[in-house]
C-alpha cells in the first residue's frame, strides 16, 4: 500500500498550490489528493505533480457540480490525468432514511457514466452521518446497495466518530473500497472528528490490514480540522513510519 495525502489538509499554509505539491514531494508521501485548483492551470499542476514524484491519486468533485454539468467540471480532471473522481460529500438529510439513502445512492450512481466517459473511476467519501442504525444495518449501507458503479473512499476516523466500528465496514464492503482516507478522531468532541493519527481512538492499524488484505492500492492521510497542518502532515509521515 502507498501512502498519500489529501492537499485539503495544507490549505490554511502560507503557499499557492503548486508550493504546495512540491512541499508534499519533500515529504515522505507518495501522492496528493486534490480539492479544487486553486485557480491553477491543471496541466501546470499535472507537471509540477510528475516533476516532484508525486502521483495524482484523485481528486474531491462537488456532486452539485457533476450533476449540473458533468462534461464541463471533469474536464480539467481528466486534463490532469485524474483516473478517481470522489463526491466528498452529500446532504446529511439524504441519510436519515433507508429510503432516502437508496434514493441518494441511486442519483449519485447515475453520475458513474459520464466519469467513466474521461476513463476515471467515480467515489463516494463518507463522513459521520452516513451511519443511521435502520433494523440490523445502517443507512450506509443501504446507499451502497443502491449505488450502482459507485465505488467508495472510506473515511477511518469519520466512520469511528460515526458511532460505528470501521474495521466492520471496510471488511464488509472490501470489494467496493477503492481508497481509504487515513483518519483518526476522539468521539463525540465534535471538534476532534479529524485528529493526528494515533490520538484518536480508530483501531487504524486493524484498518490498514483489512484495506491491504483486500488490495486497496492507496491510504490517503486527512486531517481537515489542524491548526497546524505541515506539523500534522510531518506527524502523519512518522506515524505511518513507525507503525507500517
Amino acid at each position: 500500500m502507498q501512502y498519500g495525502i489529501q492537499l485539503y489538509t495544507l490549505r490554511d499554509i502560507d503557499a499557492t498550490l503548486p508550493e504546495t505539491i512540491e512541499l508534499v514531494g519533500d515529504s515522505a508521501f507518495e501522492g496528493i489528493e486534490f480539492a479544487g485548483f486553486d485557480g491553477e492551470d491543471p496541466a501546470q499542476l499535472a507537471k509540477t505533480a510528475a516533476s516532484a514524484g508525486l502521483n495524482i491519486v484523485g481528486a474531491h468533485v462537488s456532486f452539485n457540480d457533476l450533476e449540473a454539468d458533468p462534461a464541463g467540471t471533469l474536464g480539467p480532471y481528466q486534463t490532469l490525468g485524474c483516473d478517481r473522481i470522489v463526491i466528498p460529500s452529500y446532504d446529511r438529510d439524504a441519510f436519515a432514511t433507508a429510503a432516502a439513502a437508496r434514493e441518494a445512492g441511486a442519483r449519485i450512481g447515475d453520475l458513474v457514466d459520464p466519469v467513466e466517459d474521461i476513463g476515471a473511476r467515480l467515489l463516494y467519501h463518507n463522513h459521520t452521518f452516513e451511519f443511521e442504525p435502520v433494523n440490523d444495518e445502517t443507512t450506509f449501507d443501504a446507499f451502497v446497495t443502491a449505488a450502482d458503479g459507485v465505488a467508495l473512499e472510506f473515511d477511518i476516523g469519520l466512520a469511528n466518530h460515526g458511532g460505528v466500528d470501521p474495521a466492520v465496514y471496510l471488511e464488509r464492503y472490501a470489494d467496493r473500497v477503492e481508497l481509504v482516507h487515513l483518519t483518526d478522531s476522539r468521539p463525540p468532541d465534535h471538534d476532534a472528528r479529524h485528529a493526528d493519527l494515533g490520538t484518536g481512538t480508530a483501531d487504524l492499524n486493524r484498518c490498514l490490514d483489512i484495506c491491504e488484505d483486500a488490495g486497496v492500492a492507496w491510504a490517503v492521510f486527512e486531517h481537515g480540522l489542524t491548526d497546524d497542518p505541515i506539523g500534522s502532515m510531518e506527524r502523519a509521515a512518522a506515524w505511518i513510519d513507525e507503525n507500517r
